[in-house]
């Protein structure tokens, strides 16, 4: 885009709506030339459940959790006995037996519920994880969208940067000067060079990170977002703490921290057997009849067993009622915590809109003709090097401060966002 065009263009234009074309002008420049394939932000957020590695992870540990519940009816295993020899008399016996231990139903009830509670914890550890990976991914399109800005600012600076060194070289020849000042011309070229290339180290940097997380092809690049349309959520006013992954998952340990001590306390039931034995007499009975060794008896059994030394048993109720304080203790923790930093980025909003608003009525607009002014009174000789450079660095670090307060302002703005999902 021509910056000759763009200056008549702003020079048409009606005063009313000047900085406002001003304003496009200047951010629409970093979008100038692209040509890359892009991702948009949408898209990035929607391709990283199914593309994120540590994300799959966690799906399979949610997997292997609900597997797990199954276990809670673990019935031991059946016993089958067999007994040959002299088991009633000097003659050979023979006896079957078989045996089954189980618990009442209420134990096998309360650790299916135990292990559900797991389930429900390692579902919040998952939202957290996607909700991070989601909000790091914002931060980075807008941390790329920035220094994309930073950059063209950084050029045009170049740009005026080239004409101080053009006129310097010629006033050298003339003799009007000496060659002190492009020496100084020359140095600040360099460093704002070097600021341009550090610039690009960081876009580069953030594109492998962005990459990185979608586990694609570093081939492609993060979309440019409209770092000026502020795009305020003002129905956010105070968002719900509750409903927040990392208040839920604190909910979740507590109620299975509760679900664990039923538990406990049922293994304190007793437990019961029950057992069934085939055995052979070979002999004469009391009553003088003989048997022999196809003649079979049945015996059945039941039996339970109380756990008459519970010291251990009640320890560990106890240590999980202890555990179940300080879970609820982490529900108040970090409830108030994310309450009071929503409350913290709700003031950010307020007081980074009103410097925005600033910017926008006046330093901007203000800025633009400004530098097109010094830079014409360079030209004509009116100001010299110092002053040129003095009052042009003062304007250029103007929309640098305000691409800086635009970029805090949608880390805020993201902030806010994820405290009420």
């Amino acid at each position: 885009m021509n910056n000759t065009f763009i200056i008549k263009y702003i020079k048409d234009t009606s005063k009313k709506y000047r900085h406002f074309v001003l304003i496009f002008f200047w951010f629409a420049l970093p979008m100038v030339g692209v040509t890359q394939a892009t991702i948009p932000l949408s898209k990035a957020l929607t391709l990283v459940e199914n593309t994120n590695l540590e994300l799959q992870i966690e799906k399979r540990m949610v997997e292997y959790q609900n597997a797990l519940v199954h276990t809670a009816y673990d019935i031991p295993a059946t016993e089958f006995n067999a007994n040959v020899g002299q088991i009633n008399s000097q003659l050979f016996d023979t006896e079957f037996s078989v045996n089954q231990f189980f618990a009442l139903p209420k134990v096998y009830k309360n650790g299916k519920k135990w292990l559900q509670k797991q389930v429900e914890i390692q579902k919040s550890d998952y939202a957290i994880n996607y909700k991070n990976i989601q909000k790091l991914l914002e931060e980075y399109y807008v941390d790329y969208t920035y220094y994309s800005y930073l950059k063209q600012i950084l050029l045009r600076q170049d740009s005026l940067l080239n004409l101080v060194s053009e006129r310097t070289s010629l006033k050298v020849e003339k003799g009007e000067t000496d060659r002190l000042e492009i020496l100084a011309a020359q140095q600040q070229q360099t460093q704002n060079t070097l600021q341009i290339n550090n610039v690009e180290r960081e876009l580069h940097q953030l594109n492998l990170q962005i990459m990185r997380i979608l586990q694609l092809d570093s081939g492609e690049r993060p979309e440019i977002l409209p770092l000026e349309n502020l795009n305020v959520e003002n129905n956010i006013s105070f968002p719900k703490i509750d409903q927040h992954p990392i208040v839920q998952k604190a909910q979740n340990e507590l109620e299975a921290a509760k679900a664990a001590e039923m538990y406990q306390k049922s293994l304190m039931l007793p437990t019961f057997s029950l057992g069934y034995s085939n055995i052979s007499f070979n002999g004469a009975s009391d009553e003088q009849k003989v048997f022999s060794a196809k003649d079979r008896f049945h015996i059945g059994q039941i039996g339970m067993q109380i756990p008459l030394y519970r010291s251990a048993l009640l320890s560990k109720v106890k240590a999980i009622k202890m555990m179940e304080d300080i879970h609820s203790e982490r529900v108040a923790m970090e409830t108030k915590s994310l309450q009071s930093a929503s409350m913290i980025y709700l003031e950010n909003r307020k007081n980074m809109m009103s410097s925005i608003d600033i910017f926008r009525s006046d330093q901007l607009t203000a800025s633009e003709a400004a530098i097109q002014l010094i830079k014409q009174k360079y030209i004509a000789g009116d100001i010299d090097f110092m002053e040129f450079t003095i009052l042009s660095n003062n304007f250029i670090n103007a929309r640098k401060d305000y691409v800086e307060l635009l970029r805090a302002f949608h880390l805020n703005e993201i902030n806010l966002k994820y405290l009420q999902k």
